[in-house]
């Protein structure tokens, strides 16, 4: 027997650069979905197991139903293809027909759909969710479901009229069905969930589509006043909470036993690089010198202090420090630690909104990524 040891190939890494690997990427994902997601009596089910199996029929979350508008235009408009229309026009109108409250004119966060009728469990309205609801609005639209197009603006101004605080330049995070704003602490996530809506699905196509840059306007007034403002109160890096004066938060949800994945204390490592994203997304319409570096100085941070010793990953959230990242065994949540500190390898953000490094040099734009954004598909 021949002892040279056999080099068995293992299974190639995959290629996160290549367009082909991540359009077929795309397309198992959407076949994995294609199964059994649909539910002929409106909208998709939205609780699987591994292998597909449907193991809850009845509970919808506004988030989960606007994501499969999205997906499916998004399809549509990259691969075409009847279905994937058909999938989006079918989940648009459960959105807007089941989610939608039309005595207090607002989307219910979770609803229940049994028998093709719905029962209210949570009404309450998230600015996070109404703006999921705009980026759905803006991509059915885009993928010509024409009933589509006249809700962006009344989304809008609905978002407008009952979260936007104009004084700050900012949305608040959430009210009653009754559309009385909640004592809770302004949230970051949802503003990096307008700046999605905001700059991505009103960017160049909306404004095609609506005729209107008051979007784009507004995307980069919130980009600006988070990623730059909010960011300087909290060491150049974006916070997840804010007081109602819009001063930090820096206890809110803090405890370890603390389970509510939609405020999670600390700095989020994944919300810096989607700001990063979002920014470059900002700068393809607006040419404003600050984007590029401080999407920089956000994909730095995240990568240099949120990434794991024992795997290539980033951290799911990270404490307020940036000189030792630490998390519990299930590695989603920080354990408390002293306030941010900068450490010598990190990149600071200077008071001029300009990255730079400790020996004080203006850091360089991270061009393999902002040539991989901008030369995708949008």
């Amino acid at each position: 027997m021949n002892s040279t040891a056999l080099n068995v190939a293992g299974p190639a890494e995959p290629d996160f650069r290549s367009r082909d690997f991540l359009l077929d990427h795309v397309r198992h994902t959407l076949a994995f979905y294609a199964r059994t997601a649909r539910d002929n009596s409106g909208g998709f089910f939205h609780f699987f197991k591994d292998d597909g199996t449907v193991y809850d029929r009845t509970t919808r979350h506004l988030v989960s139903s606007t994501r499969f508008v999205f997906n499916h235009a998004m399809a549509f408009r990259h691969f075409g293809g009847q279905q994937h229309q058909d999938n989006a026009r079918h989940a648009f109108a459960f959105l807007r027909n089941a989610h939608w409250d039309a005595v207090n004119e607002g989307y219910d966060w979770e609803i229940e759909w049994r028998d093709g009728a719905k029962r209210t469990l949570n009404g309450t309205r998230h600015c996070y969710g109404h703006a999921f609801v705009l980026l759905a609005c803006a991509h059915a639209a885009m993928a010509s479901i024409d009933e589509a197009k006249p809700l962006i603006d009344e989304t809008f101004q609905l978002m407008d009229k009952h979260f936007w605080d104009a004084g700050a330049g900012l949305y608040a995070d959430e009210a009653t069905p009754d559309w009385q704003l909640s004592p809770y602490p302004r949230a970051e996530r949802q503003h990096a969930r307008n700046r999605s809506a905001a700059g991505r699905v009103r960017g160049d196509r909306p404004c095609a589509v609506t005729g209107h840059v008051l979007y784009l306007d507004r995307a980069e007034k919130i980009a600006g006043n988070i990623t730059l403002r909010q960011a300087r109160l909290s060491h150049g890096l974006v916070w997840e909470h804010f007081r109602a004066d819009w001063s930090v938060d820096w206890h809110y949800n803090e405890s370890d036993d603390s389970s509510n994945i939609f405020r999670p204390w600390g700095f989020q490592p994944g919300h810096q690089t989607e700001w990063a994203k979002l920014l470059l997304i900002l700068e393809r319409h607006r040419a404003l010198p600050w984007l590029a570096p401080r999407s920089n100085y956000s994909t730095r941070a995240s990568t240099a202090h949120g990434t794991t010793s024992t795997a290539a990953c980033i951290t799911a959230s990270a404490p307020a420090t940036r000189s030792a990242i630490t998390t519990n065994t299930s590695g989603c949540r920080p354990r408390p630690s002293p306030p941010l500190r900068c450490s010598a390898s990190a990149p600071a953000w200077s008071d001029s909104g300009i990255a730079t490094t400790s020996s004080g040099g203006i850091a360089g734009r991270i061009s393999s990524i902002t040539n991989t954004v901008r030369g995708s598909a949008s």
